[in-house]
């Protein structure tokens, strides 16, 4: 009983998770427009990036996780509290990014209740 109460409010906190996605990536692509404008800019890049390679891979999303740890240690390579952007990935940054975005969709797609309210 107590195990069945759990899985669901796991799963509850899974599904915000993937519900969530789409507004965390508009937050990095906001973010990443604003790079190089000041160091805010690429602090909140750090945050989101790190956030959801952590969240990803708690609320069964290892894609995301993957992604967002990947584009984190190419941009960040001295890691978290350390948020000066490496510039020599700048032009792998594109790809990081798409190989996010494509994760995030996915796993939104595979949320069997996505298109419901």
């Amino acid at each position: 009983m107590a195990d069945d109460l759990l899985a669901a409010k796991i799963a509850v906190l899974q599904r915000a998770f993937v519900v969530q996605l789409p507004e965390r990536i508009r937050a990095l692509d906001d973010a990443l427009a604003k790079l190089g404008q000041d160091e805010e800019s690429v602090k909140a890049v750090h945050v989101i990036v790190h956030s959801l390679a952590g969240a990803g891979a708690t609320f069964g999303c290892p894609e995301v996780s993957t992604a967002a740890r990947e584009m984190e240690q190419a941009m960040f390579p001295s890691g978290i509290g350390h948020s000066k952007f490496d510039l020599a990935v700048h032009a792998r940054l594109p790809a990081l990014v798409a190989a996010l975005k494509a994760a995030a969709e996915r796993a939104v797609a595979e949320d069997p209740q996505s298109g419901q309210p």
